[in-house]
């Protein structure tokens, strides 16, 4: 029994990410994405374990080496899973239904659990098979030695389910217990965010300080980090005793929480959700237009949806923080070329239409948040077209809604950059001009294709905004782009015209194609809405 809700559950969750695509050819092309970045993160690690394994076994830190490779593992297992495995053991939508069965509960659990283990093990792969590589590398082959590194990987696994099943046993409880369970989401899920951010952006400071600093890290590990000091020791050494304390420090605590999830797991699957309490007062009656109340629905849903707001919304986030950070930089424009000479900034002259390329991606991110507004309508699509509202004003509502969140930070951000720049009036209108044509053409454009390629028999509400075909091809169709704008100019185009006149030409060309679509939206796009079905 076990062994097939494992297996129900996996097909489940592989369903919700590749039941969407409706060609071989997007399954391939999700495939390949996941292929790319998972081979791109295993060169990462390679190369991060070849450069520290000889200068750390000269220190007699060999086992350092090992440690801060189950470090690795274990952090992106545990920030990987610690959502996800929120929604597997306590939120999933199959909850009621097992329950109701003659299934022990204890079952249900050990499968959730053995689910979420198996998705850490691949969170894991790659910084295992670069430790591997690192390891044939820099120590040559040994057999005894890579054994022990895979059973090494096994129990982190196990210890990062542990912990993860401990977090999302904590959150499901205050979740049960708070008002604004989704504004603490939220700022939680932005502050993990930020710094990871903070971590990726400044990879090569931490390399080289774990390459420089293996002693102080060492110390730290030591006093901080036991389970991976035993680990490192058992693996470099040969020391089976210490091998055996890091088995026991990943069991004891996966028994511990499973006995606890035993005793619990019904009572917090069941609570009852808080909700904050409505107090109705008596007031005059607002009447809206049907546009109207369908786009203050739109607009409700983005901003009632923490994580589709962190999806999103990030892009407008990123727009402001960068221009802020021009605006620091003000006085010392030259520390910002010197940061972007790498791409091809060589001038301060240089920076307006950077910064106008930059607002433009990240404009284009936003307006992908159109690409999963039918997938959400889900099995109450029904509701939306029994309502008296013409089906235009329905896509004019959800095309317009991600304009609310994009367009406000393009000015924001756009006004930021011209101060702190001191730009002239051309460059300053090209500055907004550019990146709000973007997020006009992105929302249209991204709604079209939700329209050809929906999916509504998602069981999680985020598999309609992260995982299903229309967002992805909407990504990617925006990266694609992008990517041939700038090899436009700079193989063909560069010759001919200067960055400005060529922003200023292809605005005017968006703004256009913003026009032609949405004139598809009202006429194609309504039959396809006609169309859609479950």
């Amino acid at each position: 029994m076990t062994l097939t809700l494992i297996k129900l559950k996996i097909k489940m969750i592989l369903n919700n990410i590749f039941g969407g695509s409706k060609s071989g050819l997007q399954k391939g092309l999700m495939i390949f994405a996941f292929l790319y970045f998972g081979i791109a993160f295993v060169v990462i690690f390679a190369g991060i374990f070849v450069i520290i394994s000889e200068p750390y076994e000269a220190l007699g830190l060999k086992w350092l080496y090992y440690g801060l490779s189950g470090a690795l593992a274990f952090g992106l297992c545990f920030i990987g899973s610690i959502f996800t495995a929120k929604n597997h053991l306590f939120d999933s939508k199959d909850n009621e239904l097992l329950l109701s069965m003659p299934i022990p509960q204890s079952k249900i659990l050990i499968s959730r659990l053995i689910t979420i283990m198996i998705f850490n093990a691949l969170s894991a792969v790659t910084v295992y098979i670069g430790t591997v590589i690192g390891t044939v590398i820099g120590y040559g082959f040994d057999i005894i030695t890579l054994l022990l590194l895979t059973v090494s990987y096994m129990i982190i696994i196990l210890f990062s389910t542990a912990l993860t099943a401990v977090f999302s046993f904590a959150l499901a409880w205050i979740g049960s217990k708070i008002k604004f369970k989704k504004i603490a989401t939220l700022l939680v899920t932005f502050t993990l965010f930020f710094l990871y951010m903070a971590v990726m952006l400044n990879m090569n400071s931490v390399m080289e300080s774990i390459a420089d600093n293996g002693s102080a890290i060492g110390e730290v590990i030591k006093t901080y980090g036991a389970p991976m000091y035993l680990m490192g020791k058992g693996i470099a050494d040969l020391d089976m005793p210490a091998f055996l304390g890091f088995f026991l420090w990943a069991a004891i605590p996966f028994a511990i929480v499973y006995i606890l999830l035993v005793k619990t797991y019904y009572r917090i699957i069941t609570t009852k959700k808080s909700s904050a309490k409505v107090k109705y007062k008596e007031g005059n009656l607002n009447v809206k237009s049907g546009f109207a109340a369908l786009f203050h629905k739109e607009v409700g849903r983005v901003f009632g949806t923490p994580m589709l707001l962190f999806n999103y919304g990030t892009g407008t986030l990123f727009m402001i923080i960068g221009a802020v950070y021009l605006l620091i930089k003000k006085d010392s424009l030259e520390d910002v070329v010197s940061l972007l000479s790498v791409y091809g900034v060589h001038s301060t002259a240089l920076l307006g239409r950077a910064a106008a390329f930059f607002l433009g991606f990240m404009s284009m991110t936003v307006g992908s948040l159109a690409a999963s507004s039918i997938n959400l309508e889900g099995r109450t699509l029904w509701i939306l077209r029994t309502v008296p509202v013409d089906e235009r004003s329905i896509l004019k509502a959800k095309g317009f809604a991600p304009l609310v969140i994009g367009i406000p930070g393009v000015l924001i951000a756009s006004a930021m950059t011209w101060y702190a720049l001191s730009l002239d009036l051309l460059t300053g209108i090209i500055m907004i001009a550019f990146p709000m044509s973007l997020v006009i053409i992105s929302s249209f454009s991204s709604l079209l294709i939700n329209l050809y390629h929906y999916k509504f028999d998602w069981v999680n509400e985020s598999y309609a905004y992260k995982q299903a075909a229309a967002p992805m091809i909407s990504s990617f169709a925006g990266m694609g782009y992008m990517a041939t704008f700038l090899l436009l100019y700079i193989f063909i185009f560069s010759h001919f015209i200067n960055l400005g006149t060529y922003l200023a030409v292809f605005t005017g060309l968006q703004l256009i194609g913003a026009i032609v679509l949405l004139r598809v939206l009202m006429t194609t796009g309504v039959k396809q809405f006609r169309r859609l079905k479950f």
